[in-house]
This record gives structure tokens, C-alpha cells and sequence, in this order.
């Protein structure tokens, strides 16, 4: 029921004139402080929490939702690590392409941030201040909407990247694979999250609600495994539970079929694996 409400008041949100949306948007950034005062009554957490503005940004306003896909992560990573033979440990450098506000990776530092060095690179100027704030420990860079990220080639023995392909178009997907590519040592490995199968039935359906509207009837032209790989363009709206930076293009939802994936993506890298059924996005596991 809950999310049932909450998806019908995205949809009336992005249905607000702009003023009315920017109002709406200035309510939410004064109240929020309020907010997280009172979750940290109540649960005692003393650790900072990124305002709603950037925690928005990652798809996750809510604070506890916020808190707990970052823990979700935490535990997902190493235990798909491990179902391939991999451990975190052995790694010796570790890249966080699209790291928004640390939703991912400061739950990781904290619990393997011993002899792994940890960095982290985003378009977003303002998530990339409030880290550098708040975790000056870490090592983080703002890059650019296109490639060349700010590192020199074989720099990571692991980078991951949780739902920022699931947002590129074909050509910008192109790009950033090969920079990853790029920045990978030889033998290390990448995973990638990517909106598959199950995820493209949930947008058909209506179950999931994204930053386009009317998507559903679109995305039910045809099935994925037919098309292979689908995009539609995000409409910009302030309140967008996704809301992307700038409004240039090369930003929407993206959708990989299997097959796809085994095609264009594995004709870039040595090795790769699919792994499904573990996240609401599929996980790609590249080899350098």
C-alpha cells in the first residue's frame, strides 16, 4: 500500500506546474533536517546523512531507504564477488564509478577499508563536496558527463558501478565501457548493474515508476529480447525521484537483454558472467 502511494505521488508530482514543483522542493529541503534529527532519536545513529537533494539523486529520498539499499550493497557486493571465486581482500584499489553521496561506498570503507584503498568518482559536484566534507579520508573526483575519467590507465584491480548503465544511451554506454576498460588492470573486475529482463516487466507493468512518463505504453512495443537493448529519454522534472544532473540528454532508462549483453558487451572484455535475481537491477561481472 505503501508503495502503491507513493509511486501515485511521483506521478502527480511530475505533473505540477514548475513553480508549484519548485515550492514542493524547497518544503522537502527545510523539513528534512527536522527529519533526520528524529530518525536519529530513534535509532540512534550518529553518522552523517546526506541531505534529501543528494540522497534524491541516488532514487532514494526516504533516509532509512537511503541508509539500507547502501547496507543492501554492502553485502551484495563481496558475497557476488564470491560466487565467482573473488574476494574484496585481494583486491588492492577499488573504484566507485558513480558514486553519488557514498550511498555504496562508505558502508564498504568502513567494513573492508583496511589494507584496500578505496576512491570514488561522480558527475555530481554537490555529492562529491558533501564526501569530501564529511569522509575526507576518502579519495573522491568529480568527472565529467564524457569520458576520460581522472585517473591513469590501470589504476583499479575492481570498479563497480551500481545503476549508472541502467541510464545510458547506446552511445554512452559505449563510452564508458571502454573507459572502463581503460582504468582496469589487467585481470581485475568490474560489475555493473544494468535494468534486464525482470526489470523491463516491471516498468511494462507500471510496478516501477521512473523519471519518464508514460513509459509503460512505450516499453510495451515490444519485448526485450526481440529488441535487445531499449532506451527512453528521461523528461526532466525537478521531482523526479532520479533527478539527473543537467538536463543535456544522454540520460533515461536503459534496458540490456541477455543476449545483448553477451554480444556487444562481451566482445569488450575477456570474460563476462551475468548474474540475475540478486538485486532489482542484474549484475555483469567484466574481466579486464
Amino acid at each position: 500500500m505503501r508503495e502503491q502511494l507513493v509511486r501515485r505521488l511521483r506521478r502527480t508530482g511530475s505533473d505540477l506546474p514548475a513553480p508549484a514543483k519548485s515550492a514542493a522542493q524547497a518544503v522537502l529541503s527545510a523539513v528534512d533536517p527536522l527529519l533526520v534529527r528524529r530518525y536519529r532519536r530513534a535509532t540512534g545513529r550518529t553518522d552523517p546523512i546526506p541531505p534529501i537533494a543528494l540522497r534524491a539523486r541516488v532514487g532514494s529520498p526516504g533516509i532509512d531507504a537511503f541508509l539500507r539499499n547502501g547496507e543492501v550493497y554492502e553485502r551484495l557486493l563481496p558475497e557476488t564477488l564470491g560466487s565467482v571465486g573473488r574476494s574484496l581482500v585481494e583486491f588492492e584499489s577499488v573504484l566507485d564509478f558513480g558514486v553519488g553521496c557514498g550511498r555504496v561506498l562508505v558502508p564498504l570503507w568502513r567494513r573492508w577499508g583496511g589494507e584496500t584503498s578505496f576512491h570514488g568518482c561522480d558527475i555530481d559536484e554537490g555529492a562529491i563536496a558533501w564526501l569530501r566534507t564529511h569522509y575526507p579520508a576518502l579519495p573522491v573526483e568529480v568527472n565529467g558527463f564524457h569520458p576520460p575519467l581522472p585517473y591513469a590507465a590501470d589504476s583499479f584491480d575492481f570498479l563497480y558501478s551500481v545503476s549508472v548503465f541502467s541510464h545510458l544511451d547506446e552511445s554512452g554506454q559505449d563510452d564508458w565501457l571502454a573507459e572502463v576498460r581503460r582504468v582496469l588492470r589487467p585481470g581485475g573486475v568490474a560489475l555493473l548493474t544494468v535494468h534486464g529482463e525482470a526489470a523491463f516487466q516491471r516498468f511494462v507493468t507500471g510496478e516501477s515508476v521512473g523519471a519518464i512518463r508514460s513509459a509503460s505504453d512505450r516499453l510495451a512495443a515490444g519485448s526485450l529480447a526481440e529488441r535487445g537493448f531499449v532506451y527512453e529519454e528521461a523528461e526532466w522534472s525537478r521531482w523526479n525521484a532520479l533527478r539527473f544532473i543537467g538536463d543535456s540528454g544522454g540520460w533515461g532508462l536503459a534496458f540490456h537483454s541477455e543476449e545483448y549483453l553477451r554480444r556487444h558487451w562481451g566482445g569488450l572484455f575477456p570474460s563476462l558472467q551475468i548474474v540475475k535475481g540478486k538485486a532489482a537491477q542484474d549484475i555483469v561481472l567484466v574481466t579486464g
